[in-house]
């Protein structure tokens, strides 16, 4: 796998048989290629576009713990997905998105039904706002959505639903929270984060700069 990682593979589909063991040597191949790696989308998680649901139930924090190091390392992943993997846990997406400011290369991440709460959400989504220009797609909810993001220059008026790379469309959908009614983000914090993930597409790390001179400012 190591040699693959930097040998021309470019996407990856894991699926039922990963554990934390498996995650740890896949995080180790990723750091150890480098900024050779060729590999570009990694999903653990997630539907392929023939309708294949992927999913790993005996992947917990360890695992995700190792690829946010991997990530940190300097690996080239654009896309990490891990959809419906409610043992990864709540604290280890956090940690996950609290450093999404050091994985420049980082594009998509989808961590829908991994085990994230509402109360967790908010010093999140503060972090996200301060350090991270490099996501352009971050699904936190568990809808339906299409893997091809729509245009940034789409309007966010009233009469129109939240782009599906934000993170939740705005039909109705399950939630991804244990005996919970309802998503993980309220509509204002779907509609400030879709403003954010936006200007990361159109301006990347100026919107850092940006955001430094509005809080100078307030």
């Amino acid at each position: 796998l190591a040699g693959a990682a930097s040998g021309g593979l470019v996407e990856l589909w894991l699926g039922d048989e990963v554990g934390d063991g498996g995650a740890a040597a896949l995080a180790d191949a990723i750091g150890a290629a480098g900024a050779r790696l060729t590999l570009r989308r990694l999903c653990l998680g997630g539907e392929t576009a023939q309708g294949v649901r992927v999913a790993n139930p005996a992947l917990g924090p360890p695992a995700l713990e190792a690829l946010t190091a991997a990530l940190r390392g300097g690996a080239a992943l654009s896309h990490l997905l891990l959809s419906g993997n409610a043992s990864l846990g709540g604290d280890a997406c956090a940690a996950l998105l609290g450093a999404a400011g050091e994985l420049s290369a980082l594009r998509v991440l989808r961590i829908d039904g991994c085990g994230l709460t509402r109360a967790q959400l908010p010093p999140l989504l503060e972090t996200l706002d301060a350090t991270c220009y490099c996501l352009h797609e971050l699904k936190l909810d568990a809808t339906a959505q299409s893997d091809d993001p729509p245009s940034p220059q789409r309007s966010l008026g009233r009469s129109q639903s939240v782009p599906a790379f934000v993170v939740a469309a705005a039909a109705p959908a399950p939630s991804p929270l244990k005996g919970g009614g309802g998503r993980l983000l309220t509509f204002a914090q779907r509609i400030a984060l879709a403003k954010l993930l936006e200007q990361n597409r159109t301006m990347g790390k100026l919107r850092i700069e940006a955001w430094k001179v509005s809080k100078m400012l307030d």
